[in-house]
């Protein structure tokens, strides 16, 4: 292979699994709330972003893991911010002055070579050799083989983001999101007032959301094109909307809200599945 390992390479992405599985054939590891991160450490230390910025302007505290990885090596991970005692998003996009970790959870490059055309339970195997000391600033994703049900329940009651699941087998894709990785979201659930309506350049409608019809916004979502509204006579103000999201901002915003159905005065709608969101892994 003629890619070069001190430059950026994108990294593999998962999709939305339909539910929560088990199998023999699959690791599932708990997926941690943050910015993914491809680090190498081959003639140089850099840490690419998803695709492919500098992170280390962005968390320059990091740079001490030059020091930690071994020389030679690129590694699959995300950074996190630790704030009470817990992954914050919140935090690490606001740059708190809080700590940061990275968490390698794929070995892609070392002992000379690319690893990408190696099933990942191989690969597992190079990133749990690499000989990286305890420390605070790095660590290596823990998972189970077989039991991703529980893990997500246990994700869940933890409050965490949820579960990736990779398939034993399947080898490194570099910027494909494929169905080799399937992630088990953890979201929540509320009703909304569609509080706000306005029409965008492109001609789609878009809806603010509160909790109440004259209060402060908490999303900003498009208007479903399929939704039969009719029963509404135009009404859109008295449009209540139960939305998925992953969870609040410290300033009470949804994250990755995702809407469901609707509701008003007894009569009911349902959207069915709408698009997920684009996420970091």
């Amino acid at each position: 292979m003629n890619r070069d390992p001190a430059e950026f390479i994108p990294p593999m992405l998962g999709v939305t699994a339909k539910a929560p599985f088990d199998s023999e054939d699959w690791w599932f590891e708990v997926k941690w709330d943050g910015f993914r991160a491809i680090i190498s450490n081959v003639r140089e230390f850099k840490m690419f972003s998803r695709r492919g910025d500098n992170l280390l302007k962005w968390f320059p505290d990091l740079a001490q893991l030059s020091e930690i990885l071994p020389r030679g090596t690129v590694v699959d991970g995300e950074v996190v911010a630790w704030d009470n005692g817990g992954p914050s998003f919140t935090a690490l996009q606001s740059r708190w002055p809080v700590p940061h970790v990275a968490i390698a959870f794929d070995c892609l490059f070392s002992e000379g070579q690319w690893h990408l055309h190696e099933p990942f339970h191989r690969r597992r195997e190079y990133l749990e050799n690499l000989p990286i000391q305890a420390h605070s600033a790095l660590v290596v994703s823990q998972g189970v083989t077989g039991h991703g049900i529980d893990l997500f329940r246990a994700a869940r009651a933890a409050q965490l983001e949820g579960v990736m699941a990779k398939l034993h087998s399947s080898r490194y894709w570099p910027g494909k999101r494929v169905e080799y990785w399937q992630k088990f979201l953890s979201m929540r659930r509320d009703w909304f007032f569609v509080s706000r309506i306005a029409k965008l350049s492109t001609g789609h409608w878009q809806w603010g959301l509160a909790e109440d019809p004259d209060g402060p916004l908490v999303s900003k979502v498009m208007a479903p094109a399929d939704w039969n509204l009719e029963p509404l006579g135009g009404n859109l103000r008295a449009l209540r909307v139960e939305v998925e999201y992953r969870e609040r901002t410290k300033g009470g915003r949804l994250r990755h809200a995702r809407i469901r159905r609707w509701r008003s005065d007894g009569v009911e709608g349902n959207h069915g599945e709408a698009p997920q969101p684009d996420r970091l892994s």
